[in-house]
C-alpha cells in the first residue's frame, strides 16, 4: 500500500517522475493541472484511472493522457505497477500545434488508452534516462529538447488529421541559428536553455531545433557539450589549469562531468589525455 519514486525531474512546468506502486496503492486524488498536459505511460502491472467519473483501466504497454483542467484519481489494483508520468508545459504543446499547422485545444486529446509505439517508447527512454543519473543533474537543455520532440509527437499522433506539408528550411532562420550558436561559443560557462536559444534567434522551440539540426547535424545540448570538451582540450594542452578549474570555468557541474564527455570524444580522461600530449611533445 505504497508507492516510491524510482527517478524524478523537476523545472518550472516540467515534471517527469518514473515510480513504483505497490498493489492496491492509491496515486493523486481528485488533481487538477490547470497548465499542463499529463502523460502516463505504464510499463508494468496496471494503473485505474477515474477521469470526470469515468474510470478506466491502463494496463502496460499502453498510455493515457490526462488534458489540462481535467479532474482526475488513480491507483493500482490486485498488482504492483511500474509507470513514467510526465507533466508536459501548454507552451510547448501550443508550439508544436502551430509548427504542424493546426490548433491546441485540451478537449481534443482523446482521454482513452492507447498503445506505446516505438517512438513513444524511445523519447520515455531518453527521459528516464537521464534523470536517473545518479551523479549529476539531468541537463537541463536536453530535457527540454526531448520534451519538444515529446509534445511534437504527440500533437502529431492526437490532434492532425493529415500530415502536414514539407516545409523548406529559409536561409534566414539559419542565419539566425549561425548567429545563436557564435554566442553559445563565447559563452559556453552559461547554462543556455532552449527557451533561451530560441528567443534569441526569434524561431519556436521546434523551428529552432529543427534548423539547428539542419545546419550543425546534433542537437544543441550536443553541440554545446562538444564545444565545451574541444575547449577543455585547447586549457589541458595549453595551461596548467588543474581539470576541477576547467571543468567549472565551461560549464560542468563537477569535474566528473567532464572527465565522462572528454572520454566518449577523445578515448581518454583529461588527465590521461594531458600526459599523453605531454610525452609527444
Amino acid at each position: 500500500m505504497t508507492s516510491r519514486v524510482l527517478s524524478e525531474y523537476r523545472d518550472c512546468e516540467i515534471v517527469i517522475r518514473r515510480e513504483w506502486r505497490s498493489r492496491n496503492s492509491a496515486g493523486p486524488t481528485n488533481a487538477r493541472h490547470a497548465d499542463t498536459l499529463e502523460l502516463c505511460l505504464v510499463e508494468q502491472g496496471s494503473e485505474v484511472y477515474d477521469l470526470e467519473g469515468r474510470a478506466a483501466i491502463t494496463p502496460a504497454g499502453f498510455y493515457s493522457l490526462i488534458p489540462q483542467g481535467s479532474l482526475h484519481s488513480s491507483w493500482s489494483e490486485k498488482q504492483s505497477n511500474v509507470q513514467t508520468i510526465v507533466h508536459l508545459p501548454t507552451r510547448y504543446l501550443v508550439d508544436a500545434a502551430t509548427e504542424l499547422g493546426t490548433r491546441f485545444e485540451p478537449s481534443r486529446f482523446r482521454t482513452e488508452q492507447f498503445v506505446i509505439t516505438p517512438e513513444l517508447a524511445a523519447l520515455a527512454s531518453g527521459l528516464n534516462r537521464y534523470i536517473a543519473l545518479p551523479k549529476a543533474p539531468a541537463p537541463r537543455l536536453l530535457i527540454a529538447s526531448l520534451i519538444s520532440h515529446l509534445s511534437r509527437w504527440l500533437v502529431w499522433q492526437h490532434l492532425l488529421e493529415s500530415p502536414p506539408p514539407t516545409r523548406n528550411i529559409d536561409l534566414h532562420a539559419m542565419q539566425k541559428v549561425r548567429n545563436v550558436e557564435e554566442t553559445m561559443r563565447a559563452t559556453l560557462n552559461q547554462s543556455h536553455s532552449l527557451d533561451t536559444l530560441a528567443s534569441a534567434a526569434n524561431l519556436s522551440r521546434f523551428h529552432f531545433l529543427r534548423v539547428f539540426h539542419r545546419v550543425f547535424g546534433v542537437t544543441p545540448h550536443a553541440h554545446l557539450l562538444r564545444l565545451r570538451v574541444a575547449r577543455a582540450a585547447e586549457l589541458l594542452r595549453g595551461t596548467d589549469l588543474p581539470v576541477t578549474a576547467i571543468a567549472f570555468e565551461l560549464g560542468f557541474s563537477s569535474a566528473g562531468g567532464l572527465s565522462t564527455a572528454f572520454k566518449k570524444i577523445y578515448g581518454q580522461p583529461p588527465l590521461k589525455w594531458r600526459d599523453a600530449i605531454s610525452r609527444k611533445r
